[in-house]
């Protein structure tokens, strides 16, 4: 029998033996993660009003965009920031609506009103489910700012403690989904749940997987 078959084999069983030996270390090795910070930590353990702002044309096209906003929201800041309390959504949108001046009221002074010591005022300049010149595509989009208020307010300040103006969602991101139905609350969910998730990371520590040069290298 030729001896070069048998080199092959050699080799080939040695490389094998070299990864069979590595890959515990890979394995085993933790993975380097950085922690990102909050933005602003002060609804951790503070009762919370959730003011969403909606104008005419949103609320004549989707009813109960502040109530399902407010709420999925607060199940967010729930589930991720210690301690916290939310005020009852309803409760909230209750008191917008009978009292159609609420808007001019300073933050702080809404808050003590709602009885929370902090409130997230989310001012909505989009909220769709239809994709921009289709009235028959489906693809949900909100556009908002946001920004926490201390109620009542220290003093010599207004009471703002944070403030974010880009806050944007599109789902699916990919493009539109198809033919609008008169069931679009898949898509409306979805986009709420979407911007909930994006919106609460401002308020709580979270890590994220470490990349680059400091990273550990995969075979």
């Amino acid at each position: 029998m030729s001896r070069l078959p048998w080199l092959i084999l050699l080799l080939a069983g040695s490389l094998i033996g070299c990864n069979l030996l590595a890959f515990p270390l890979w394995v085993l090795a933790p993975e380097l993660k950085d922690t990102v910070p909050a933005e602003y930590d002060g609804l951790a353990n503070h009762s919370v009003a959730i003011v969403v702002y909606a104008d005419y044309d949103v609320l004549y096209s989707y009813p109960y965009a502040r109530t399902e906003l407010a709420t999925t929201v607060g199940q967010e800041l729930t589930r991720t920031v210690e301690g916290i309390r939310v005020v009852d959504p309803q409760r909230v949108v209750a008191y917008q609506d009978q009292n159609i001046y609420w808007d001019t009221m300073p933050m702080p002074e809404l808050g003590e009103t709602l009885g929370a010591d902090r409130v997230l005022y989310i001012s909505l300049s989009e909220y769709t489910t239809r994709e921009p010149g289709s009235t028959t595509l489906v693809r949900g989009r909100i556009q908002a700012t946001a920004s926490a208020w201390e109620s009542p307010c220290p003093d010599g300040t207004d009471g703002l403690v944070w403030e974010k103006n880009d806050l944007a969602v599109t789902w699916p991101s990919e493009g539109p989904l198809g033919v609008l139905t008169t069931n679009d609350r898949p898509v409306r969910q979805e986009t709420v749940r979407q911007f909930a998730v994006l919106l609460a990371k401002s308020f709580y520590s979270y890590n994220v997987p470490r990349y680059g040069d400091e990273a550990m290298e995969r075979p």
